[in-house]
């Protein structure tokens, strides 16, 4: 199976400063606005964080990141 393009470490820092921001995330590569959906934490698992699942339709690659906030929402209204 052949491996996803992945973001690079300073693409993934500008992804995760948009998040929770006026402004929905784009993709570093290719300027569109990234596809997110948010992933709740299992409930017989009580460590894991809300994450976001965020992915780009035009390139492949994607990223899950800590939501910024777990009483917040950062998806709301977009």
């Amino acid at each position: 199976m052949p491996s996803r393009p992945t973001f690079s470490a300073d693409q993934t820092a500008l992804i995760r400063s948009a998040l929770g921001g006026e402004v929905p995330p784009v993709c570093p590569s290719c300027s569109v606005p990234l596809d997110s959906r948010r992933i709740d934490p299992r409930p017989d698992v009580s460590y894991v964080r809300t994450r976001i699942w965020l992915s780009c339709s035009v390139c492949r690659r994607a990223v899950v990141l800590d939501a910024p906030d777990a009483g917040a929402d950062p998806l709301r209204d977009r």
